[in-house]
C-alpha cells in the first residue's frame, strides 16, 4: 500500500478501518464504507471528519438479518448522508 500524501495543513492522512463479523463469527473489515476520509469544512479554518457513530451499548457490529449488513453500520451510513451534529442524544445513560 502507497503511503498517504499529507493532507494541505501538513497533519497526516488518516483511514477509517472498522471491523465486523463474517457469517463464520470472525472479525474481518467492512467493505462497505470507504477506508478515505470525508473531511467538511466548518467556517474557514476548521475541517471535521465524522469518524464514526452509534446508538447502541455495546455496538451491534453482528448482521441481525443475514445480507442486511449490521445495524450499527447501516446508521452510520445514514449518519454520513445526513450528519446528526457533534453528539446524539437517545436519552440513555
Amino acid at each position: 500500500m502507497a503511503p498517504l500524501e499529507p493532507k494541505p495543513n501538513n497533519l497526516p492522512q488518516i483511514q477509517r478501518l472498522i471491523t465486523t463479523t463474517n457469517s463464520e463469527g470472525k472479525a474481518v473489515l467492512a467493505t462497505n464504507l470507504p477506508s478515505e476520509p470525508q473531511w467538511q469544512p466548518i467556517g474557514d479554518a476548521v475541517n471535521f471528519f465524522l469518524a464514526y457513530t452509534t446508538r447502541t451499548f455495546p455496538v451491534q457490529l453482528n448482521e441481525q438479518t443475514p445480507g442486511s449488513g449490521p445495524d450499527d453500520l447501516r446508521n452510520y451510513e445514514k449518519d454520513l448522508e445526513s450528519p446528526p451534529g457533534l453528539s446524539i442524544n437517545q436519552g440513555r445513560f
